[in-house]
């Protein structure tokens, strides 16, 4: 009966890391670490990057990655896409912050501190590949908040609402 049971967990431990493996969790592969060292911060560690990587938000199919980093007062935000052949493109979407200082009508010296953050992944009637990014901004001690959702072409450009 012991016997049975150790077969039947590890049946169950296989089985959840197979399903986890499959839907859409984080894979920080070679790869994708090869595209972010392109355009990430040149003082962030391996283990770091990676750490960023596996916290980020990502989208299964196609597969993609956002994630946004802090930097001083200000975050920098990248896209990833998984190409054809298995490679990623590498995208900095930092700018995605000043649409919302045009949103709030401040320009960027008025805005003390600002956050974004990849909030959702979706994937329109079109079958076009979107992601929201949500941008909190503070200024005279008020936050301001803006989100919107960007257009992730098959190539990894990144453009606008």
């Amino acid at each position: 009966m012991a016997t049975q049971t150790r077969y039947r967990v590890a049946l169950f431990i296989v089985t959840a890391l197979w399903l986890g493996a499959a839907d859409g969790q984080p894979r920080v592969d070679d790869a994708l670490v090869t595209a972010a060292r392109t355009v990430m911060p040149d003082d962030l560690t391996d283990s770091q990057l990676r750490e960023a990587l596996e916290a980020a938000l990502w989208h299964a199919d196609p597969p993609a990655v956002a994630v946004s980093i802090p930097r001083g007062d200000e975050y920098k935000t990248f896209v990833f896409r998984r190409q054809p052949d298995d490679t990623y493109s590498a995208e900095d979407a930092s700018w995605v912050a000043h649409t919302a200082f045009g949103f709030w009508g401040f320009p960027r010296e008025e805005i003390e501190s600002f956050e974004t953050k990849p909030l959702a992944w979706r994937v329109n009637e079109g079958r076009h590949l979107l992601v929201q990014i949500r941008t909190r901004g503070w200024r005279n001690g008020q936050r301001y908040t803006a989100s919107g959702y960007y257009l992730v072409s098959p190539d990894g450009r990144v453009s606008g609402q």
